[in-house]
């Protein structure tokens, strides 16, 4: 059945009063697209239309009309821009920029795969786009080689910024109605159905250089739901392994792209594009490092199970249902059969019931001839005015209700016959009361896990500036930077001073390394930093042995220096010693040469031992033999030479006589 825009649309015709339709060029399960001629600059340019069917969705249009602004923000030689959206006669479009040339899966399914010095410049024009989008706050949530534009000069430009949410073939939607985006391309984040932020598009652009590398995308299965698990669960080959020519440093920038931890991949656009230029420049070298020693308490490492999660267990809660549904097709049209006929005999003994009650005979006969002057229900609650009617002997009241904003819920605003006009009790005529629903646009939207400038971009257009947006900043160890936590008041309650408050993350909170570190043992010092929330990125050891065990290791030089504050999480650089390194003097042998300068006063005892000789001058000459053996202690020390030549000068002084 053809749709109803291609109905509707044709050539010649003039959309905004400035854009004449000239032929359509493509489709989509989204869109259709047309070329036209701006008439006020002569300059052709590519309409994209939503089918009808999308149309009609308030929900999509909303998130259409948001995102397609703030796609328009963004300005890159690599991105096609968005020049303006519009609404005519029922038909949302949005005219871009015409681009000659064609998609890169085209492309690929041309060659069947692209040469590795082709394949790199295209990658990081896309990751140059990337970044761009990344630093205004866009999210593409669909990168796959079908929105990637290739011109004749081999230039790549990205399109349909902010659309990855739009279903179709191609994606995966849980029953909440968020659309996942492309299945072979959406990173395992997309599939358990948490918050998306750059770290996914950087995994969709790894799935995206495997593809134009080796002809094919990692992950594929029979349906949607068995690709989405694999995502989950199975580790990519490496594309080394199907082209063995390929550079094992691009290969190893890849499979950084699509590890399964976001934390794991590049931390962002730029990281990528300074590893693709560095291997551009000497693809010899050896890219795309992983720090292994990041928490991954959420991988599955070799097909091992996830850790248990809500959307994950749906996936598989999918799987098993397609699969019992191939198995048991005609069962389940016998059980749909069955229930149809149980419908519709229970919706007619429900219409026998509901007549019985509005045209009872014996109550046509209580009321014939009597009549009821209508009163006046506005103002009053529904339940009171259902009450006071059925009082009245009248039936049911027919209840319309609507949103206002000047009316509370529940409020009769209005009613059809108005006050004091005349009805017959036994008439079929039902009084109609119009009931507010209350101000349902007024309800505020559920902001958690959204970029900020995202929520106040959305808050301002979708509640046309009535709500006065506050940012407050907190660190928080689970919630990316510039991601709203929660918000003030929640989502489904207006808020009552028309002040709303974004409470939005900027990432984890500073901390200060220790200024005792110096001197600690390795054991102490990974463990204060662990509980710090730094990261050791690389450890030296300084000593002889080569095998030094840890308990004799003592922190020498820490970078950041002790006293720096730096983010949690941070990455530190350590060095070691043993304790003899820090302490090269022997400890023993250090007090001998100290105790040296005590024994010099010693030789002080000579004066004594002369004043013996002098007194006694008989008993001088046996008195000087045993003088030799005493003044050997004093030449233990070489310091005091003049004490043994002193004692040799008494005995000649002593035989003079």
């Amino acid at each position: 059945m053809a749709n109803e825009n291609e109905r509707t649309i044709s050539s010649g015709m003039i959309l905004g009063s400035r854009y004449r339709i000239m032929r359509m060029i493509g489709s989509g399960g989204m869109a259709l697209v047309y070329l036209a001629v701006d008439t006020q600059t002569g300059r052709e340019v590519a309409i994209k239309i939503l089918k009808s069917e999308l149309a009609n969705d308030e929900e999509f249009v909303r998130r259409f009309d948001t995102e397609a602004k703030a796609a328009s923000s963004l300005s890159h030689p690599n991105i096609v821009r968005v020049l303006g959206v519009g609404e005519e006669r029922r038909i949302r479009y949005m005219v871009q920029e015409y681009v000659e040339g064609t998609t890169l899966k085209e492309l690929i399914d041309q060659y069947s795969r692209l040469d590795w010095r082709v394949a790199v410049p295209i990658a990081l024009q896309v990751a140059l786009a990337l970044e761009h989008a990344h630093a205004a706050g866009i999210v593409h949530r669909d990168i796959k080689p079908h929105n990637i534009m290739i011109t004749p000069d081999r230039q790549a430009l990205v399109t349909d910024f902010g659309i990855a949410r739009a279903s179709s073939a191609n994606t995966i939607t849980f029953a909440s109605g968020t659309a996942m985006g492309s299945v072979h391309y959406f990173s395992p984040e997309q599939a358990r159905g948490g918050m998306v932020g750059p770290s996914a598009d950087i995994y969709s652009l790894g799935i995206l250089i495997y593809e134009m590398l080796t002809g094919d995308v990692p992950f594929d299965g029979e349906t949607s739901v068995a690709v989405a698990i694999r995502h989950l669960q199975d580790t990519p080959t490496n594309p080394r392994e199907i082209v063995p020519e390929l550079p094992l440093g691009l290969c190893d920038i890849v499979m950084k792209c699509i590890r399964k931890t976001p934390r794991q991949r590049y931390a962002n656009a730029r990281e990528l594009i300074d590893d693709l230029d560095a291997f551009v420049l000497d693809p010899t070298g050896r890219y795309g490092y992983v720090d292994d020693t990041i928490d991954m308490q959420t991988v599955s490492v070799e097909g091992q199970p996830l850790a248990p999660n809500a959307d994950y267990e749906r996936i598989h809660e999918l799987e098993r249902s397609i699969q019992q549904r191939r198995r048991s097709r005609q069962r389940e049209n016998g059980l749909l059969i069955v229930f149809v006929l149980l419908f519709t005999a229970m919706l007619i003994a429900l219409t026998m019931f509901i007549w019985s009650r509005l045209n009872p005979p014996a109550r046509e006969e209580e009321t014939l001839g009597r009549e009821y002057v209508v009163e006046n229900f506005i103002g009053k609650t529904r339940d009171e005015a259902e009450r006071l009617i059925g009082a009245a002997g009248l039936p049911p009241p027919d209840i319309r209700e609507e949103a206002r904003s000047d009316t509370p819920m529940n409020q009769v605003y209005d009613q059809d016959p108005p006050e004091g006009e005349v009805i017959s009790l036994s008439g079929i005529r039902r009084l109609i009361l119009y009931v507010s629903s209350g101000d349902s646009s007024l309800r505020l939207a559920n902001y958690a896990g959204q970029n900020v400038r995202t929520a106040e971009a959305d808050i301002r257009y979708r509640y046309d500036s009535r709500y006065e947006v506050r940012v407050q900043m907190e660190a928080n160890d689970e919630t990316p930077q510039n991601v709203v936590i929660r918000h003030d008041p929640p989502a489904g309650e207006i808020p009552p001073d028309g002040i709303v408050i974004l409470y939005v993350s900027e990432g984890p909170p500073d901390v200060s390394i220790p200024l005792d570190l110096n001197g600690r043992s390795r054991m102490d010092v990974e463990y204060i930093l662990g509980e710090l929330g730094l990261i050791i990125a690389q450890t030296a050891v300084i000593s002889p042995d080569p095998a030094l065990p840890p308990e004799s290791q003592f922190l020498v030089a820490i970078e950041p220096m002790p006293g720096s504050v730096v983010r949690r999480g941070s990455r530190v650089t350590l060095s070691f010693a043993d304790y003899y390194w820090l302490h090269p003097t022997p400890v023993p042998t250090t007090p001998a040469p100290t105790t040296v300068p005590t024994t010099t006063p010693e030789p002080t005892t000579v004066p004594t031992t002369t004043e013996a000789t002098t007194t006694p001058e008989p008993t001088t000459v046996p008195t000087t033999t045993p003088a030799p053996t005493t003044t050997p202690e004093p030449t233990t020390t070489p310091a005091p030479e003049p004490p043994p030549t002193e004692p040799p000068e008494a005995p000649t002084t002593t035989a003079a006589p």
